[in-house]
């Protein structure tokens, strides 16, 4: 899978991103040629390569364009995003994006989604750096993504609203969850489009995770005369299928075996991946239990929730952690018993693992009238001699083929 962290040296922006991908390699005529089909004109993007005394990188050139209005409600922005010749993956992502902005907008000046004006960010250059930045990603099969800790400046930013602090309402309103830090540069360091891009894409991480690096990009904004450079540094690379996620941890005295198994059930209602509990001897000799809970980055706040709404404790840990997965499809698998559900997990293409379903295996011992470990001492020898070229029909669906 290739992964792609975004190391956010002066901030960042929607244009810096894209140039960054644009000095990736991401091909600006095949962008602009799908940018003007869906608005039906020409857009021009045109980067020039910069170098100062440290880095080098594209920026893409202001336009004309850019400045004109494209849409101020949501359902205005929709209506092209839904009918350009793009993925439906990317159009997804795309609405995504402007969703978060219109929600940031909405939340800032208190009112219905529905009735919120982007101002500033209605014109044609919000699209072309947010359809335009997915539109790279997906042209480089960039498959996941993470962010360093964001710089955001400090001081004051003059807008439509008037003078107004940094990072803006609605720039602090999109970086919720996000690693930040404040002060540096006076000024802006990161705009709201490149703090949707980078909350809306990737998950905030201290530093690069492990990866194999294939290459590096570097996109620059339009400030000058900054003692950091006004750049986004970005590191493509190769890793193993992983996934950012939260580890969450929690160790309570008070907790009892019912309202254990009571708050399992709502921390998997509220997006967990998995839930343990470990028992512990804690402080005055207690007995006591840690309740572990692998969350979602998305999901840490509604986790979190959980945590202090259904259980005892007044308190938590987390820390980010990566987690590797197989990829898995299910398989229907005639055995001598009758016709059970496998699981088949794969790594880098191969298939590692063949797994009956333990409770369709237990339903046929009770018809077959088999004591429950010998039909699945039966069902697992059948499946296992067949487990590098597993037939039946399919249950699931699976990304590539294996044969």
């Amino acid at each position: 899978m290739r992964h792609l962290h975004l190391d956010p040296v002066g901030g960042i922006a929607g244009d810096m991103l894209l140039s960054a991908l644009v000095d990736l390699g991401a091909d600006p005529k095949e962008l602009a040629e799908a940018l003007g089909a869906a608005l039906g004109r020409s857009v021009p993007l045109e980067f020039e390569a910069v170098h100062d005394d440290v880095l080098s990188g594209k920026r893409l050139k202001p336009q004309p364009l850019y400045d004109e209005p494209m849409g101020l409600t949501f359902a205005e922005i929709e209506r092209v995003i839904t009918k350009a010749p793009f993925t439906e993956g990317a159009k997804t992502r795309i609405l995504f994006l402007y969703r978060r902005l219109f929600e940031a907008e909405a939340a800032v000046h208190g009112v219905e989604f529905e009735r919120t004006h982007l101002h500033e960010l209605a014109a044609v250059d919000t699209f072309v750096d947010l359809a335009g930045a997915v539109l790279a990603l997906e042209t480089l099969g960039v498959g996941s993504l993470s962010c360093g800790p964001i710089p955001t400046g400090n001081g004051t930013v003059r807008c439509l609203h008037g003078v107004l602090p940094v990072p803006a309402p609605a720039t602090a309103e999109l970086l919720k969850g996000m690693t930040i830090l404040a002060g540096g540069e006076p000024g802006e360091a990161t705009t709201p489009t490149g703090a949707v891009l980078a909350s809306g894409l990737a998950g905030s991480l201290p530093a690069a995770p492990p990866m194999v690096l294939e290459t590096i990009g570097v996109g620059f904004g339009q400030r000058k005369g900054m003692q950091v450079p006004n750049a986004l540094r970005v590191l493509l690379g190769s890793r193993p299928q992983e996934e950012a996620v939260y580890e969450v941890r929690a160790t309570m005295d008070d907790l009892t075996g019912q309202m254990a198994a009571h708050l399992m059930e709502k921390f998997f209602k509220a997006g967990a991946l998995d839930v343990t509990f470990s028992a512990v001897t804690m402080k005055k000799n207690r007995p006591g239990l840690v309740v572990e809970v692998l969350s979602p980055i998305e999901k840490l706040d509604a986790i979190a929730h959980t945590f202090f709404r259904e259980s005892p404790t007044i308190g938590l840990r987390y820390q980010p952690v990566g987690r590797v997965t197989m990829e898995r499809r299910m398989v229907e698998v005639e055995t001598s018993l009758g016709k059970v559900p496998v699981k088949c997990s794969y790594y880098q293409g191969k298939l590692m693992q063949v797994t009956p379903e333990f409770d369709a295996v237990k339903a046929l011992a009770e018809v077959a009238g088999l004591p429950l470990k010998e039909a699945l001492a039966i069902v697992q020898s059948e499946v296992q001699s067949s487990r590098f070229g597993v037939r039946g029909s399919e249950l699931g669906v699976r990304s590539r083929d294996h044969e």
